[in-house]
């Protein structure tokens, strides 16, 4: 990951450029701090790999060809992979009968709506608004809803 945020650096700053990958560059790209972990692993570590994808599509500058490419892969990568997340925290609320899953399992179709609508034009402009607008679609969600889910499963269970 550190490896693919210098590509992205460097293409964004223009030819002949280089980036080093480091440890460094993971943290310096990191969207997610303690206030958005849930403290529920499977959560958090899927959490952290969207922010990922987001991150990789903000750093994307649009201008050559092979960024349209790219940002149609992230994007569909972006887009199954919150698929694969909504289902494994479905999973859990079935589960562990969560009192609130209907109004989360709205949220999700939600969020999954706004994603479709996310038009791959915008992608190619490197347009720093789409990057805040799905930055703040993760973490509000995370806020909003999956903090008080898990709560809800840690109180309920000692196996998550």
């Amino acid at each position: 990951m550190a490896a693919d945020m210098a590509m992205y650096r460097s293409k964004k700053k223009g030819k002949n450029r280089y980036e080093v990958a480091g440890e460094s560059s993971l943290d310096e790209t990191s969207m997610l701090d303690e206030a958005y972990l849930v403290g529920i692993r499977e959560i958090d570590d899927q959490h952290a790999e969207m922010a990922s994808l987001i991150k990789r599509l903000g750093a994307i500058s649009g201008e050559a060809s092979d960024d349209h490419v790219i940002a149609e892969c992230l994007l569909r990568e972006l887009s199954a992979f919150t698929e694969y997340h909504f289902a494994s925290e479905h999973r859990l609320m079935r589960q562990f009968s969560y009192p609130s899953i209907s109004e989360h399992d709205q949220a999700h179709a939600r969020l999954l709506s706004e994603l479709e609508r996310i038009k791959l034009e915008e992608l190619k402009s490197g347009d720093e608004f789409l990057f805040a607008y799905m930055r703040k679609w993760l973490l509000e969600h995370i806020l909003e809803y999956d903090k008080p889910l898990a709560q809800f499963l840690r109180q309920n269970s000692s196996t998550v």
